[in-house]
This record gives C-alpha cells, structure tokens and sequence, in this order.
C-alpha cells in the first residue's frame, strides 16, 4: 500500500505530462494524411494541417469584422490623438514650405513629378476655361449676372437729371436683355480660348512665384487651412474608410496569408506566441496525472 501511494501518482505524473506533450505535437503532425490502401489512417493528418483552411478563413473573418472592423478602425482613427497628430503634419508642411528656396510649381513637381504637375494643371486650365466658356454662352445667367452688376452700380451710383427720370425698377433688367446678346455675339466663338489664355496666364504667374513668399503672406490663414484639413481628413475616415476596407478585403488577405503558410512556420509562429501557455498545459497535465493516482489508489484501498 505504502508503495502504492509513491508509484501511483508518479505513474499518473509522467502519463498526463507525455499525453498531453503528445497531444500538443499532434496539433501539427504528421503534416499530411497517411493511408493503408484507401483507408485513411485516422489523426493523419494533424488538426491544424487538416483544419487549416477552414482556420485561416475564422481567423480573417474574426479579425477583420471584431478586431479591425469599420467602426473599430473608423474610431480609432477619428480620435482626438489622431486628428491632433494629423494637425502637427499639417503645421509641419507650412514650417517646412516657409522657409522654402523653390518656386510653388518646383516644390510641387517634387512630390508629383514634373510631368504630373503639368499633365494636372492644363486639365484644370481646360477644365475651367470649359465651365466659364458654358456660362457665358447662356443667355439666362449673362442677363441674371448683368442685372445684377447694373443694379448694383445704380444703387451705388443713382444716376441724376434727366436718366433719374427715365430710371425705373426694371432698369437694370432692360439694359441686361439687349446687353447679354451682344456678349454672347462677342464671346461666343473665341471665349473658350480667351479664357483658357487668362486663366493660364495667371495660374502660371501663381506657380512661378516663391512657396515661401505664398505662405508668408496668407500666414493668417493658416489655422483656417488646418482645420480645412482635420475637417476633410475626419470627413474621409467617416464616408470612405468603409468603402476602402471593402474593396481591400482584409479577410481575404488574411485569409490567403493564413493559407500560404507552412505547417512547420505555422507552428513556429504559434509556439512563439503562446509558447508559455503550452508549455502550461503540459505541466497541468502531470500534475492532474499526478493527483490522479492518488485518487486511483484511494479508490483502489476503499474497495479492496
């Protein structure tokens, strides 16, 4: 009996540690299924080899809808810290470009590349110049914005005499009828090109001139812009993040990740983090051996 009481619990000891040291190994062996003419040998192949796809999509469905879903990330990035840290960018730009050699063209062809710049800037010449070209060749808006200049320069400056006479509350709306169609006659076939000439003009007067100088000068509207840009960034995270995370698909990158991995880097990487928590395992195991055979030789002497 005394014997009993010292082998037992040792027995029960070394099984639970190697049982569940073995049942950890088999995790991940064999790595592949093992067969006697078409039987399958059973727990061939391991749980995660066998398991392994179904694994990989749980863990990129888990991560991508509980722990980087939408609104987790949406919060995250639309925090105080977030914004405040988009500002201290926005406030290194304007220290950086204040103190600038460069041209604004110069300084901007040095992020886009010069090509680009150029590329963008006679799209938006041409786009303008296409807007104006468009209002000015229609009649309602040349006699609505004509009404509205000769109103005004009545009002500021009333005519006297004879015209204070002749001058009624349709004033402005007579002159402004006759007066658009001799616009639309003078601009409407060379207006496009005059336009996109002007606008070329002074967008390139605007380009050629020094960064430095542009931002010295509109200093005061600089904490204007910063909030102009936490807005639209803050506005960008709430209407589009869902949308970006949509078309990237961070299950199925995850998903496809989990999959290419080998078993033996899966159980590397697995080991590595969670390496104290098996090792854990195993000494539960022979310690629950161990008090097992206890109760075993307990049980054994209560019914002998």
């Amino acid at each position: 009996m005394n014997e009993q009481l010292i082998i037992a619990p040792i027995v029960g000891l070394v099984i639970g540690w190697i049982t569940n040291s073995l049942a950890i190994k088999m995790l991940f062996r064999p790595r592949k299924a093992y067969y006697i003419g078409k039987f399958r040998i059973p727990l061939t192949p391991g749980v995660i080899p066998k398991e392994q796809p179904r694994l990989a999509k749980a863990v990129g469905d888990a991560v991508s809808h509980e722990l980087l879903g939408a609104e987790v990330l949406q919060s995250a990035l639309n925090s105080d810290s977030m914004q405040e840290k988009v500002g201290s960018i926005a406030d290194n730009i304007f220290a950086r470009y204040s103190s600038s050699k460069l041209t604004l063209k110069e300084d901007i062809s040095a992020i886009f590349g010069s090509a680009g710049v150029d590329k963008f800037v006679n799209g938006a010449y041409d786009s303008l110049a296409e807007i104006i070209y468009k209002k000015l060749n229609d009649s309602s808006f040349n006699e609505e914005l004509l009404t509205n200049i000769i109103s005004k320069s009545l009002t500021e400056n009333p005519p006297k005499g004879i015209l204070k006479k002749l001058a009624g509350e349709n004033t402005a709306a007579v002159i402004a009828k006759p007066l658009s169609k001799v616009i639309y006659k003078r601009f409407s076939q060379n207006s496009y090109s005059i336009m996109r000439d002007i606008l070329a003009q002074e967008g390139n007067k605007l380009l050629e001139q020094k960064t430095a100088a542009l931002v010295t000068k509109h200093q005061d509207k600089l904490p204007q812009l910063r909030n102009l840009l936490i807005e639209n960034y803050s506005r960008t995270v709430s209407d589009d993040l869902p949308k970006i995370l949509e078309s990237i698909n961070i299950a199925k990158i995850i998903e496809d990740r989990i999959n290419d991995y080998d078993i033996s880097e899966m159980e590397r990487l697995i080991r590595n983090l969670a390496n104290k928590e098996l090792n854990a395992i195993v000494v539960f195991g022979g310690i629950l051996g161990f008090f097992m055979g206890f109760i075993n030789v307990f049980i054994s002497a209560l019914f002998s």
